[in-house]
């Protein structure tokens, strides 16, 4: 009984289907053989797609051997190069960036330095500063200000672009110091944020 019920239904819809086609279709009679159809489809646009991106950031930067300095009568900088690159870009809307920011992996709003740090007591901390290009080229990212999620490095909005940065470490920290406590491994981590900004 069930059975026959359903198919009644379906038979029902079926013919009320047929009922809205034939209502709206064209008709030919024997005063009126021809007629015309319209023949429609539709093709969707592409539409914007998903931002996506891919920054690649080193895997390392290493100072190599620090050198005691014999006197503080002036600078005593060792320089390292890094490179942040725009890898890819897709779909990145008209005024829009993406951001680089950097921040040191122990950083608050009130300890806001970059720092290596020997891995072995005592535990001497070093600070470096970190910059976009060349020193000579504009003050280090570190003298602005930070925010949560670390200083603005760099922004991209084309694939290929890319920033050759500068690590810069003054080795009159580590003048006048007992080079038996000082002596050993140093290591710290930059650690980068990106994210889509609109300028």
């Amino acid at each position: 009984m069930k059975t026959k019920s359903i198919l009644a239904l379906a038979l029902a819809l079926s013919l009320s289907a047929a009922a809205v086609v034939s209502a709206s279709a064209a008709t030919l009679t024997n005063t009126s053989p021809d007629g015309s159809a319209e023949v429609t489809a539709r093709i969707e646009g592409a539409g914007p797609g998903e931002v996506s991106y891919i920054i690649t950031i080193p895997d390392k930067v290493d100072f190599g051997v620090l050198t005691q300095p014999s006197d503080t009568t002036s600078d005593h900088f060792k320089d390292v190069s890094y490179t942040v690159t725009a890898t890819e870009i897709n779909n990145l809307p008209e005024n829009n960036w993406v951001s680089v920011r950097v921040k040191d992996e122990n950083a608050d709003l009130e300890n806001d330095q970059f720092y290596i740090t020997q891995t072995t007591s005592p535990n001497t901390k070093l600070t470096y500063d970190v910059y976009e290009g060349l020193p000579d080229e504009g003050q280090a990212v570190n003298t602005g200000d930070m925010s949560e999620n670390g200083y603005l490095l760099t922004a991209f909005n084309t694939t290929g672009q890319k920033i050759d940065g500068t690590l810069r470490l003054n080795q009159n920290q580590i003048y006048g110091k007992s080079l038996d406590e000082i002596a050993g491994d140093y290591s710290g981590h930059m650690v980068f944020h990106s994210s889509i900004i609109t300028v």
